[in-house]
């Protein structure tokens, strides 16, 4: 299936102004994460390092580097999950913008998820680059939002996630969101064993939230529960805020998701400005069980 073009949140992308260049568009390895972090620290994403790091673990053939005169020019990247795949980190150097560097990126990115068979391609998309997308015939579905809090002193109302729990929660994952997650659920709690969270009672697992932290917030996502109960929800993310009652946590959540939104409400969180949700080729409905995405380049 040939989707077209696409690509993914991105600021200050615009019509080319200048000569195109060409640039040679080869994979990106762990000996680039230096490189892709300059990038990412430029748009003030606040990636880390080991962020960088688990991208190329869970797609190792869909993270792209540009190069231009074999000077490194630019960053593009795929997370696919079967049919479903979201592109991101679409980030050029200042240097290059505007000359074609990143349509050679989102058209490797095309092709990768061309050879995987995918149907839906996802984004999230600033409010600078939505017009840009509407031209490439990307469709909107909602608003994503962004909300944040400072953590908050109290007892943990579940338990932390262990090893031997991960079969069960990727299972339940799995049923939850009709997705095969489990490369993305396992590289999250390797990383992070101290901010993975699981809720169950006597049915079995009720839901789950991992978290990442980095060097300003603790990112909160994904968190999935069993649909309609977002009790589970509060008792999930106030055990991740008592963790770290210092630190300002941040978590994203679809427009769409009533329930979670009055949950996070409750709690105190407040909005920033929200990114908008697109989509091109096959509608695929996410569902209420998924109360946070994992993140904006993961979905």
């Amino acid at each position: 299936m040939t989707v077209g073009l696409l690509a993914t949140e991105i600021m200050n992308i615009r019509p080319s102004a200048l000569s195109p260049v060409k640039a040679s568009i080869v994979p990106f390895g762990s000996g680039d994460i230096p490189f892709g972090k300059a990038l990412t620290d430029g748009e003030e994403w606040h990636r880390t390092p080991a962020d960088w790091a688990r991208l190329v673990r869970i797609e190792p053939r869909g993270v792209f580097k540009a190069t231009v005169d074999g000077a490194d020019a630019g960053v593009a990247a795929v997370t696919s999950y079967g049919m479903l795949a979201w592109l991101h980190s679409v980030i050029v150097s200042a240097k290059y913008r505007g000359q074609g560097v990143g349509k050679m990126l989102v058209d490797a990115c095309i092709d990768y998820c061309d050879g995987l068979g995918v149907r839906t391609l996802k984004l999230d998309a600033v409010p600078t680059a939505k017009g840009f997308y509407e031209k490439l015939e990307f469709k909107p579905e909602f608003e994503s939002l962004r909300l944040s809090r400072m953590g908050a002193k109290g007892s943990a109302l579940v338990q932390r996630m262990r090893p031997e729990d991960l079969p069960r929660v990727e299972a339940f994952d799995q049923t939850m969101t009709k997705l095969d997650r489990t490369r993305v659920i396992r590289e999250l709690h390797k990383d992070n064993p101290e901010w993975s969270f699981m809720a169950r009672d006597a049915h079995g697992v009720r839901g789950y939230l991992l978290g990442r932290p980095s060097d300003i917030r603790v990112d909160l996502g994904p968190c999935v529960c069993v649909s309609g109960t977002e009790q589970w929800f509060v008792k999930l993310v106030r055990s991740a805020m008592s963790t770290a009652p210092e630190k300002t946590f941040r978590i994203c959540v679809a427009s769409t998701n009533h329930k979670a939104l009055i949950a996070l409400k409750g709690m105190d969180f407040r909005e920033s400005q929200p990114s908008t949700r697109m989509y091109m080729g096959e509608r695929f409905q996410e569902t209420d069980a998924s109360f946070a995405m994992i993140s904006p380049e993961k979905g």
